[in-house]
Protein backbone atom coordinates (compact mmCIF):
# COMPACT_ATOMS: atom_id res chain seq x y z
CA UNK A 1 0.00 0.00 0.00
CA UNK A 2 1.50 3.51 -0.96
CA UNK A 3 2.10 5.73 1.76
CA UNK A 4 -0.58 8.30 2.87
CA UNK A 5 1.04 11.61 3.71
CA UNK A 6 -1.07 14.55 5.43
CA UNK A 7 0.09 18.38 5.09
CA UNK A 8 -1.06 20.57 8.30
CA UNK A 9 -0.93 24.20 9.03
CA UNK A 10 -0.22 24.97 12.77
CA UNK A 11 -2.91 27.26 13.89
CA UNK A 12 -2.05 27.24 17.39
CA UNK A 13 1.88 26.85 18.87
CA UNK A 14 3.54 27.92 21.91
CA UNK A 15 6.94 29.46 21.89
CA UNK A 16 9.37 30.22 24.39
CA UNK A 17 13.18 31.23 24.30
CA UNK A 18 16.24 31.61 26.56
CA UNK A 19 14.41 34.08 29.13
CA UNK A 20 10.91 32.05 29.46
CA UNK A 21 7.61 32.24 27.54
CA UNK A 22 7.39 34.10 24.81
CA UNK A 23 3.58 36.02 23.73
CA UNK A 24 3.66 35.34 20.23
CA UNK A 25 0.01 37.38 19.83
CA UNK A 26 2.32 40.72 19.29
CA UNK A 27 6.19 40.96 17.87
CA UNK A 28 8.95 39.87 19.94
CA UNK A 29 12.31 39.13 19.94
CA UNK A 30 13.13 35.35 19.58
CA UNK A 31 16.54 35.65 21.21
CA UNK A 32 15.93 37.85 23.82
CA UNK A 33 16.76 41.55 24.44
CA UNK A 34 20.61 40.83 23.85
CA UNK A 35 21.00 38.55 21.80
CA UNK A 36 24.46 35.95 21.48
CA UNK A 37 25.27 32.95 20.74
CA UNK A 38 23.69 29.74 22.27
CA UNK A 39 20.26 31.85 22.75
CA UNK A 40 17.61 30.32 21.04
CA UNK A 41 13.70 30.55 20.83
CA UNK A 42 11.57 26.87 20.74
CA UNK A 43 8.64 26.05 18.89
CA UNK A 44 6.17 23.58 20.47
CA UNK A 45 2.49 22.57 19.61
CA UNK A 46 0.33 19.36 21.02
CA UNK A 47 -0.06 18.39 17.21
CA UNK A 48 3.57 16.55 16.75
CA UNK A 49 2.64 14.75 19.48
CA UNK A 50 2.85 10.56 18.13
CA UNK A 51 3.14 11.47 14.50
CA UNK A 52 5.11 10.17 11.86
CA UNK A 53 6.67 13.56 11.10
CA UNK A 54 8.66 13.64 7.21
CA UNK A 55 9.06 17.62 7.25
CA UNK A 56 8.35 21.40 8.91
CA UNK A 57 8.11 24.24 6.64
CA UNK A 58 8.65 26.92 9.16
CA UNK A 59 8.22 30.96 7.93
CA UNK A 60 9.52 33.75 10.00
CA UNK A 61 8.55 37.24 9.35
CA UNK A 62 10.57 39.74 10.55
CA UNK A 63 9.53 42.92 11.71
CA UNK A 64 10.17 44.99 8.31
CA UNK A 65 10.79 48.36 10.18
CA UNK A 66 13.76 47.17 12.52
CA UNK A 67 15.29 45.22 9.78
CA UNK A 68 18.24 46.20 8.38
CA UNK A 69 18.62 46.48 4.47
CA UNK A 70 22.18 45.51 4.39
CA UNK A 71 23.97 44.48 7.25
CA UNK A 72 27.20 45.56 5.85
CA UNK A 73 26.49 49.24 5.69
CA UNK A 74 24.47 48.95 8.94
CA UNK A 75 27.51 47.57 10.64
CA UNK A 76 29.77 49.74 8.83
CA UNK A 77 31.36 51.32 11.73
CA UNK A 78 31.96 47.99 13.61
CA UNK A 79 35.86 46.45 13.58
CA UNK A 80 36.67 43.64 11.87
CA UNK A 81 33.16 43.13 9.84
CA UNK A 82 34.55 42.92 6.19
CA UNK A 83 32.33 40.92 4.15
CA UNK A 84 29.42 40.78 6.57
CA UNK A 85 26.19 40.01 5.35
CA UNK A 86 23.56 37.72 6.01
CA UNK A 87 25.08 34.41 5.44
CA UNK A 88 27.30 35.43 8.76
CA UNK A 89 24.17 34.76 11.06
CA UNK A 90 23.70 31.18 11.66
CA UNK A 91 21.47 29.05 13.55
CA UNK A 92 21.18 25.02 14.04
CA UNK A 93 18.17 23.12 14.65
CA UNK A 94 17.50 20.62 17.41
CA UNK A 95 14.52 18.70 18.51
CA UNK A 96 15.36 18.39 22.47
CA UNK A 97 17.20 21.17 24.68
CA UNK A 98 20.02 18.91 24.91
CA UNK A 99 22.53 21.31 22.85
CA UNK A 100 25.14 18.89 23.16
CA UNK A 101 23.16 16.57 20.62
CA UNK A 102 21.57 17.59 17.24
CA UNK A 103 19.12 16.98 15.13
CA UNK A 104 21.08 17.96 11.75
CA UNK A 105 22.44 15.41 9.30
CA UNK A 106 26.29 16.75 8.29
CA UNK A 107 26.49 19.35 10.72
CA UNK A 108 24.01 21.00 8.53
CA UNK A 109 22.94 24.73 9.51
CA UNK A 110 21.02 27.54 8.14
CA UNK A 111 21.23 30.83 7.01
CA UNK A 112 18.81 32.90 9.68
CA UNK A 113 18.43 35.70 7.58
CA UNK A 114 17.78 35.89 3.62
CA UNK A 115 18.10 37.61 0.76
CA UNK A 116 14.96 39.50 -1.82
CA UNK A 117 17.39 39.19 -5.15
CA UNK A 118 14.78 41.30 -6.73
CA UNK A 119 15.37 44.72 -4.43
CA UNK A 120 18.75 43.48 -3.83
CA UNK A 121 18.09 43.64 0.01
CA UNK A 122 17.95 41.57 3.35
CA UNK A 123 14.06 39.89 2.82
CA UNK A 124 11.63 40.09 5.95
CA UNK A 125 10.66 36.47 5.62
CA UNK A 126 13.08 33.49 6.33
CA UNK A 127 12.21 29.75 5.28
CA UNK A 128 13.23 27.19 7.06
CA UNK A 129 12.33 23.83 5.13
CA UNK A 130 13.22 20.60 7.87
CA UNK A 131 13.09 17.64 5.50
CA UNK A 132 13.62 13.96 7.36
CA UNK A 133 16.89 11.99 5.59
CA UNK A 134 17.43 15.31 3.86
CA UNK A 135 19.02 17.65 6.75
CA UNK A 136 17.06 16.76 10.24
CA UNK A 137 16.41 13.52 11.79
CA UNK A 138 13.11 13.25 14.14
CA UNK A 139 13.87 10.00 15.16
CA UNK A 140 15.08 11.24 18.41
CA UNK A 141 13.04 12.86 21.54
CA UNK A 142 11.17 15.04 19.97
CA UNK A 143 10.65 18.28 22.97
CA UNK A 144 9.80 21.31 19.63
CA UNK A 145 11.93 22.85 17.69
CA UNK A 146 15.02 25.00 19.06
CA UNK A 147 16.48 27.54 16.66
CA UNK A 148 19.92 28.10 18.17
CA UNK A 149 21.84 30.85 16.99
CA UNK A 150 25.63 29.45 16.74
CA UNK A 151 27.33 32.19 14.79
CA UNK A 152 28.68 35.30 14.25
CA UNK A 153 31.18 34.40 17.55
CA UNK A 154 30.30 38.28 18.29
CA UNK A 155 26.25 37.47 17.63
CA UNK A 156 24.76 40.88 16.71
CA UNK A 157 27.69 43.25 18.40
CA UNK A 158 26.14 43.67 22.21
CA UNK A 159 29.74 43.06 23.80
CA UNK A 160 31.61 45.45 21.18
CA UNK A 161 28.92 48.36 21.28
CA UNK A 162 29.48 49.65 24.28
CA UNK A 163 33.87 50.35 24.13
CA UNK A 164 33.45 50.99 20.50
CA UNK A 165 30.41 53.90 21.32
CA UNK A 166 32.94 55.49 24.01
CA UNK A 167 35.87 55.16 21.56
CA UNK A 168 34.01 57.27 19.14
CA UNK A 169 32.71 59.82 21.57
CA UNK A 170 35.97 60.03 23.21
CA UNK A 171 37.37 60.94 19.84
CA UNK A 172 35.06 63.22 18.70
CA UNK A 173 35.47 65.79 22.40
CA UNK A 174 39.04 66.01 21.63
CA UNK A 175 39.28 69.67 21.98
CA UNK A 176 41.73 69.39 17.99
CA UNK A 177 38.71 67.35 16.46
CA UNK A 178 36.07 69.76 17.71
CA UNK A 179 38.24 72.80 16.25
CA UNK A 180 38.39 71.31 13.03
CA UNK A 181 34.73 69.96 12.90
CA UNK A 182 36.25 66.45 12.65
CA UNK A 183 33.69 64.10 14.22
CA UNK A 184 33.37 60.17 13.74
CA UNK A 185 30.31 58.81 13.05
CA UNK A 186 28.23 56.95 15.69
CA UNK A 187 28.01 53.06 15.02
CA UNK A 188 24.37 51.94 14.86
CA UNK A 189 23.13 50.07 18.00
CA UNK A 190 23.54 46.31 17.81
CA UNK A 191 20.35 44.91 15.96
CA UNK A 192 18.23 43.18 18.07
CA UNK A 193 15.98 40.33 15.89
CA UNK A 194 12.19 41.24 16.00
CA UNK A 195 9.52 38.64 14.59
CA UNK A 196 5.75 39.67 13.66
CA UNK A 197 4.73 36.42 13.26
CA UNK A 198 5.50 32.60 12.18
CA UNK A 199 3.75 30.38 10.22
CA UNK A 200 4.60 26.59 11.07
CA UNK A 201 3.22 23.72 7.96
CA UNK A 202 4.08 20.07 8.44
CA UNK A 203 3.72 17.01 6.83
CA UNK A 204 3.45 13.28 8.22
CA UNK A 205 2.75 9.62 7.51
CA UNK A 206 -0.67 8.93 8.01
CA UNK A 207 -1.54 5.72 10.24
CA UNK A 208 -4.12 3.39 8.08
Amino acid sequence: MKPHYRTNNILKYELSNSDGEVDNRMPFTPFGPIPEIGTFFKISSKEWLNKNISEININIFWNKESLPKDFLKYYADYPNIQGLDHEFFKVKINTSQNRQSSALLNDHSFNLFQVNKKKAEISYKSEFRLRVGENIDFTNYFEGIYIILIEPDWGFGNAIFPQLFSEVVLENNRWLNRLLKRQLQLPNPPYIPIVDKIEIVYTYLKQP
